[in-house]
């Protein structure tokens, strides 16, 4: 469990690596002149695989990932074919981030910076909203039933052989105040949106508001995406 001390610790070390991760991601963002995917192509993006694919849109409703054992039994192979299909239907491309377990926060970093090696940094993102704001999350993170505590879960994630899930997603959307897209291997969903609780005011954090798109398989395979 986290204890009051260790969470100040946190709070400081973090708040001090998101403002030095923040001003590099703007300063990458004006090096390159627009993110991977701009707001304007990320609009039309995602109305074209609505209407033109059918695709469904849906709402990502924050979740932990499904126990070890159920992870090892999903059709990983078939759901990676769909995926790849439905990718080049899209005319889309992955950009290949490292498959590990913070290859959530290496996607997310890519689409930031350009590059995956700021993973670290992204995932105490991650760690430092849901540490400033618990009320948001708890009840996503302790509805499955096997969490100890929300504060044993805050310390998972702050590990870098902790997978991201669902949760985490919502909290860098709520960090960074912009939507994150994701193109999805899932039968049903092909398309998710993942929207932040209130929108970056203009100038506190300087993205343009455009979302950032990854693709997911099997539930917790990240990777970032290109036109």
């Amino acid at each position: 469990m986290l204890t009051e001390s260790a969470v100040g610790k946190w709070e400081r070390f973090s708040s001090m690596l998101n403002q030095a991760a923040l001003a590099r991601a703007r300063a990458a963002r004006e090096g390159r002149g627009a993110p991977p995917i701009d707001a304007a192509v990320a609009s039309r993006a995602a109305c074209a695989l609505e209407s033109q694919f059918a695709v469904r849109r849906s709402e990502i409703t924050p979740r932990l990932n499904p126990p070890a054992e159920q992870l090892a039994a999903t059709p990983r192979t078939q759901d990676r074919a769909r995926l790849v299909e439905r990718l080049a239907q899209f005319g889309l491309q992955e950009r290949q981030v490292t498959d590990d377990a913070s290859c959530q926060f290496r996607a997310i970093s890519d689409q930031l910076y350009g590059t995956e090696e700021h993973h670290d940094l992204v995932r105490a993102m991650a760690v430092e909203q849901l540490l400033t704001a618990p009320e948001q999350y708890v009840e996503f993170v302790l509805g499955r039933g096997d969490t100890t505590s929300y504060d044993d879960y805050v310390q998972r994630m702050s590990l870098a052989d902790q997978l991201g899930d669902h949760v985490t997603l919502q909290a860098l959307a709520d960090y960074l105040g912009i939507e994150l897209f994701l193109v999805s291997s899932s039968e049903d969903d092909g398309l998710q949106r993942v929207a932040p609780a209130a929108v970056a005011p203009e100038g506190l954090v300087d993205f343009g508001h455009a979302p950032l798109w990854l693709t997911t398989w099997a539930n917790v395979h990240y990777k970032s995406v290109a036109m």
